[in-house]
């Protein structure tokens, strides 16, 4: 996996460490037993490894002082926000506490559960796609193992294909269609990632079918900046501000395997 070599031959960036470039932001609210069984999934399986720039943010509730301890306790540093405002206010402050340009924004319930090699190679393959293939965004929610709920597959699967091609969540389909580039191949294309993973299949499409979501993604904090930014509002959900005005800004979106599963055993909703 000599992916060194390969970014410095084609001159798009010379680094001393492919596992120095990404900030891994988390953000959490009122759950710390969530964020410590999502912060030990992450331990288990590397995540924590690859990256330097590991931290969460968490916004203001009762138990916000458990939560700095939770974080604490795995060395990471954590951002106290002095309110609450919501998912958009949360992903303005992953952006701004970044330290490098490109970011993982997560949510404290969203675990893995993979192999530390599944971890890496998904790692490196999002630098590849934004770094060197000019993507805008990565989305990671894995879809061999989503978790509960999968609110696309409970409201989309049974749709008819013919219906549905037109439809803004079509990339959503990767979680109950085999090979979606052949059942709707003008909108949905098979990519190439730099690292190959055993049967993972890798996807892109325009941003017209593919929602922006909250669900776990990767992209450039100049992307966030310039494209999702302008619709952060305090106690807004992001999702509803961003979802008409994202399908027709012609974004280049990859997706596939992904890698973060939803797990809300603890704390509740």
């Amino acid at each position: 996996m000599n992916i060194i070599s390969f970014f410095n031959k084609n001159n798009k960036f010379k680094i001393s460490s492919i596992f120095r470039m990404l900030s891994i932001g988390i953000l959490t609210y009122n759950a710390p037993k969530t964020l410590e069984n999502t912060l030990n999934s992450y331990k288990q399986t590397g995540l924590l490894d690859l990256s330097d720039d590991v931290f969460v943010v968490s916004q203001m509730s009762d138990k916000q002082a458990e939560e700095k301890a939770v974080c604490d306790s795995f060395g990471l540093r954590c951002i106290l926000m002095p309110d609450n405002g919501k998912m958009a206010w949360g992903f303005k402050a992953v952006y701004e506490n970044a330290k490098y340009d490109h970011v993982m924004f997560l949510e404290n319930d969203f675990i893995i559960n993979a192999s530390k090699k599944d971890v890496k190679i998904f790692y490196v393959n999002c630098l590849y796609f934004l770094k060197v293939q000019n993507a805008d965004i990565v989305r990671a929610r894995s879809r061999k193992d989503p978790g509960s709920p999968n609110y696309a597959h409970m409201n989309l699967s049974h749709t008819d294909p013919a219906e549905f091609i037109n439809d803004k969540h079509l990339s959503e389909c990767i979680y109950w269609v085999e090979d979606p580039e052949l059942v709707y191949p003008s909108k949905i294309s098979r990519i190439k990632p730099f690292v190959q993973n055993g049967f993972w299949k890798w996807y892109t499409s325009t941003s017209d079918s593919c929602n922006y979501t909250n669900n776990p993604y990767v992209c450039s904090k100049t992307f966030f900046e310039q494209n999702i930014l302008p619709y952060v509002k305090f106690g807004a959900s992001l999702e509803n501000e961003m979802h008409d005005e994202w399908r027709h800004r012609n974004f280049k979106c990859v997706f596939g395997p992904g890698l973060f599963t939803h797990d809300r055993k603890f704390d509740g909703h």
